[in-house]
């Protein structure tokens, strides 16, 4: 539970009208074959070039796993959708806000709900959320796992983390939580989160540069601010503690670094 999945409401078709208004579907698909099939031509060009037999195998490899990878996400946005009516409706019946709630072990819920013990007090919550922890499972038992703050190289001023998309960008920070905050982020601003999904696409758009928590090379953050053409920071362990909604930074994602101006 507390997984950053289950923080976000799923898209409604309002969303989607939304974000889909005043754009040329046409226009928009051909963009998209036209990227396509200049793809593929650079990848066949480049593979003309690599004589390696087992260097070839690997990227072919690797071109499956982003595939393996997009999958699992996919599905993990599928469980969104289809359980978050489901975890609103038992966090409304157990009296407990939905924030606080995904912050409980699945036995404290099923206890609570069979009225055999209370949920933890909402400090214990609070504490969950901002120390961190993990969820493990032994022979059939759920036991929550307190981890330390990630101990980097990040200073109080400063975070380094994987450039994803290139650019210099300098702008307002704009901390992000929660789908409901996202009217925060106004142009230029610079979106710092933990990990976006589909539900910050509209944010996104209005971002001048994006950067995270976590992630990887194919994660939505990455994929989505290559198509926008947003410079973008990935993977830097706690730039949402570093920063302060208003601080004015810099995002330089031609090395990595996001600093505060």
């Amino acid at each position: 539970m507390g997984m950053i999945f289950l923080t976000f409401k799923p898209l409604t078709v309002t969303d989607v009208k939304e974000e889909l208004k005043g754009v040329d579907s046409a226009q928009e698909l051909s963009k998209i074959k036209l990227q396509q099939k200049e793809l593929l031509e650079k990848r066949n060009s480049l593979f003309k070039t690599i004589k390696n037999k087992k260097l070839l195998s690997l990227i072919e490899l690797l071109g499956k796993s982003s595939y393996v990878e997009t999958e699992i996400l996919k599905n993990f946005q599928l469980s969104q959708y289809y359980f978050y009516p489901l975890l609103a409706e038992i966090s409304k019946r157990l009296k407990l806000g939905y924030n606080e709630f995904i912050y409980c072990s699945i036995d404290e819920i099923k206890s609570a709900l069979l009225q055999r013990d209370k949920l933890p007090s909402l400090t214990e919550i609070i504490r969950r959320d901002k120390e961190g922890f993990v969820l493990s499972v032994h022979q059939g038992t759920y036991k929550l796992e307190f981890t330390k703050k990630n101990i980097i190289e990040n200073s109080a001023s400063f975070v380094k983390g994987v450039c994803a998309c290139r650019g210099v960008v300098i702008g307002r920070a704009r901390i992000i939580f929660d789908v409901n905050e996202m009217d925060k982020v106004q142009k230029g601003d610079i979106l710092i989160t933990g990990m976006t999904t589909p539900n910050f696409v509209l944010a996104m758009k209005r971002a001048g540069a994006i950067v995270t928590n976590d992630g990887g090379i194919t994660c939505h953050a990455a994929i989505v601010s290559r198509e926008l053409g947003k410079p973008c920071v990935i993977a830097t362990k706690n730039a949402t503690e570093v920063f302060k909604d208003g601080d004015l930074v810099e995002v330089d994602a031609n090395s990595g670094v996001v600093k505060k101006v």
